[in-house]
Protein backbone atom coordinates (compact mmCIF):
# COMPACT_ATOMS: atom_id res chain seq x y z
CA UNK A 1 0.00 0.00 0.00
CA UNK A 2 1.68 3.07 -1.31
CA UNK A 3 -0.79 5.29 0.23
CA UNK A 4 -0.90 4.18 3.41
CA UNK A 5 -0.51 7.12 6.12
CA UNK A 6 -1.08 5.45 9.94
CA UNK A 7 -1.08 9.22 11.36
CA UNK A 8 -4.23 9.56 8.78
CA UNK A 9 -5.42 6.41 9.96
CA UNK A 10 -4.92 6.88 13.73
CA UNK A 11 -7.43 9.84 13.28
CA UNK A 12 -9.98 8.12 11.51
CA UNK A 13 -11.65 6.36 14.43
CA UNK A 14 -11.20 9.48 16.74
CA UNK A 15 -13.12 11.82 14.16
CA UNK A 16 -16.00 8.99 12.53
CA UNK A 17 -18.12 8.43 15.51
CA UNK A 18 -18.58 12.75 16.62
CA UNK A 19 -18.92 13.36 12.73
CA UNK A 20 -21.23 10.05 12.56
CA UNK A 21 -23.61 11.27 15.19
CA UNK A 22 -23.14 14.76 14.03
CA UNK A 23 -23.99 14.30 10.73
CA UNK A 24 -26.88 12.51 11.67
CA UNK A 25 -28.39 15.22 13.73
CA UNK A 26 -28.16 13.51 17.57
CA UNK A 27 -25.64 16.17 18.76
CA UNK A 28 -28.32 19.29 17.49
CA UNK A 29 -29.33 21.38 20.41
CA UNK A 30 -31.95 18.34 21.65
CA UNK A 31 -32.73 17.94 25.11
CA UNK A 32 -31.90 14.17 25.00
CA UNK A 33 -28.74 14.14 26.90
CA UNK A 34 -28.43 10.41 26.66
CA UNK A 35 -27.45 10.82 22.93
CA UNK A 36 -24.86 13.05 23.53
CA UNK A 37 -23.55 10.87 26.33
CA UNK A 38 -23.41 7.66 23.76
CA UNK A 39 -21.43 10.33 21.41
CA UNK A 40 -18.50 11.15 23.87
CA UNK A 41 -18.37 7.32 24.64
CA UNK A 42 -18.21 6.40 21.32
CA UNK A 43 -15.41 9.26 20.70
CA UNK A 44 -13.12 7.84 23.83
CA UNK A 45 -14.16 4.75 22.15
CA UNK A 46 -12.67 6.25 19.30
CA UNK A 47 -9.43 7.48 20.78
CA UNK A 48 -8.88 4.24 22.22
CA UNK A 49 -8.85 2.27 18.37
CA UNK A 50 -7.27 5.62 17.43
CA UNK A 51 -4.14 5.15 19.74
CA UNK A 52 -4.18 1.19 19.46
CA UNK A 53 -3.99 1.62 15.30
CA UNK A 54 -0.63 4.37 16.13
CA UNK A 55 1.14 2.01 18.60
CA UNK A 56 0.16 -1.23 17.37
CA UNK A 57 0.61 -1.19 13.69
CA UNK A 58 3.73 -0.89 11.19
CA UNK A 59 3.98 2.69 9.92
CA UNK A 60 4.13 1.77 6.25
CA UNK A 61 1.91 -1.29 5.69
CA UNK A 62 -1.36 -1.66 7.38
CA UNK A 63 -2.75 -5.18 8.39
CA UNK A 64 -5.51 -6.30 5.83
CA UNK A 65 -7.95 -6.66 8.32
CA UNK A 66 -7.67 -2.81 9.45
CA UNK A 67 -8.09 -1.89 5.85
CA UNK A 68 -11.41 -3.75 5.47
CA UNK A 69 -12.88 -2.50 8.60
CA UNK A 70 -11.67 1.30 7.83
CA UNK A 71 -13.41 0.81 4.23
CA UNK A 72 -16.83 -0.69 6.19
CA UNK A 73 -16.81 2.38 8.58
CA UNK A 74 -16.02 4.93 5.83
CA UNK A 75 -18.83 3.60 3.45
CA UNK A 76 -21.28 4.44 6.05
CA UNK A 77 -19.44 7.34 6.86
CA UNK A 78 -20.03 8.32 3.20
CA UNK A 79 -23.88 7.56 3.28
CA UNK A 80 -23.83 10.18 6.20
CA UNK A 81 -21.95 12.91 4.25
CA UNK A 82 -24.56 12.25 1.32
CA UNK A 83 -27.67 12.23 3.17
CA UNK A 84 -26.78 15.40 5.46
CA UNK A 85 -25.93 17.12 2.12
CA UNK A 86 -28.89 15.95 0.80
CA UNK A 87 -31.34 17.16 3.63
CA UNK A 88 -29.22 20.49 3.44
CA UNK A 89 -30.07 21.00 -0.60
CA UNK A 90 -33.73 20.08 0.24
CA UNK A 91 -33.89 22.78 3.27
CA UNK A 92 -32.10 25.68 0.87
CA UNK A 93 -34.44 24.66 -2.07
CA UNK A 94 -37.32 24.97 0.29
CA UNK A 95 -36.08 28.39 1.29
CA UNK A 96 -35.60 29.48 -1.96
CA UNK A 97 -39.25 28.37 -2.46
CA UNK A 98 -40.68 30.44 0.34
CA UNK A 99 -38.51 33.32 -0.76
CA UNK A 100 -39.61 33.31 -4.51
CA UNK A 101 -42.88 32.02 -4.04
CA UNK A 102 -41.85 29.25 -6.90
CA UNK A 103 -43.64 26.34 -7.01
CA UNK A 104 -42.04 23.74 -5.20
CA UNK A 105 -42.95 21.39 -7.81
CA UNK A 106 -40.78 23.36 -10.30
CA UNK A 107 -38.04 23.62 -8.12
CA UNK A 108 -37.84 19.92 -7.32
CA UNK A 109 -38.17 19.32 -10.85
CA UNK A 110 -35.29 21.56 -11.60
CA UNK A 111 -32.54 20.04 -9.17
CA UNK A 112 -33.67 16.71 -9.98
CA UNK A 113 -32.55 17.57 -14.00
CA UNK A 114 -29.71 18.68 -12.69
CA UNK A 115 -29.00 15.75 -10.18
CA UNK A 116 -29.04 13.54 -13.62
CA UNK A 117 -27.07 15.59 -15.87
CA UNK A 118 -24.35 15.74 -13.50
CA UNK A 119 -22.46 12.30 -14.44
CA UNK A 120 -23.49 13.19 -18.36
CA UNK A 121 -21.26 16.69 -17.84
CA UNK A 122 -18.99 15.16 -16.02
CA UNK A 123 -18.18 12.63 -18.84
CA UNK A 124 -18.66 14.85 -21.69
CA UNK A 125 -15.43 17.31 -20.11
CA UNK A 126 -13.41 13.89 -19.26
CA UNK A 127 -13.91 13.37 -22.93
CA UNK A 128 -13.54 16.97 -24.35
CA UNK A 129 -9.96 17.05 -22.15
CA UNK A 130 -8.83 13.90 -24.20
CA UNK A 131 -9.07 15.54 -26.99
CA UNK A 132 -12.63 14.07 -28.05
CA UNK A 133 -14.54 17.46 -28.16
CA UNK A 134 -17.23 16.45 -31.24
CA UNK A 135 -18.03 13.12 -29.58
CA UNK A 136 -18.46 15.40 -25.93
CA UNK A 137 -20.64 17.35 -28.32
CA UNK A 138 -22.47 14.62 -29.23
CA UNK A 139 -22.83 12.84 -26.48
CA UNK A 140 -24.50 16.50 -25.02
CA UNK A 141 -27.41 16.04 -27.35
CA UNK A 142 -28.13 12.67 -27.94
CA UNK A 143 -27.65 11.40 -24.27
CA UNK A 144 -31.06 13.57 -23.43
CA UNK A 145 -32.84 12.38 -26.52
CA UNK A 146 -31.77 8.85 -25.91
CA UNK A 147 -32.92 9.05 -22.35
CA UNK A 148 -36.49 10.47 -23.33
CA UNK A 149 -36.87 7.90 -26.33
CA UNK A 150 -36.39 5.07 -24.20
CA UNK A 151 -37.67 6.58 -21.14
CA UNK A 152 -41.27 7.37 -23.14
CA UNK A 153 -40.52 3.74 -24.84
CA UNK A 154 -40.66 1.89 -21.77
CA UNK A 155 -43.25 3.81 -20.42
CA UNK A 156 -45.88 3.00 -22.95
CA UNK A 157 -44.32 -0.37 -22.77
CA UNK A 158 -45.59 -0.47 -19.37
CA UNK A 159 -48.73 1.19 -19.85
CA UNK A 160 -49.70 -1.23 -22.61
CA UNK A 161 -49.01 -4.59 -20.61
CA UNK A 162 -50.69 -3.60 -18.01
CA UNK A 163 -54.30 -2.51 -19.71
CA UNK A 164 -53.53 -6.12 -21.65
CA UNK A 165 -55.31 -8.01 -19.13
CA UNK A 166 -58.08 -5.52 -18.52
Amino acid sequence: MDNYDRTKMTVVPITISFAFCYLMGFVSSSEDAGTIKICGILTIVGVFIGSMIMFRTKKTQPPEWLLTISSIFCFFMSIAWIAYTSDLIVDLLGLFGKITNINKALLNLTVLAWGNCLGDMSADVAMTKKGFGEMAITATVAGPVFNVMIGGFLANFGFLVSNKDK
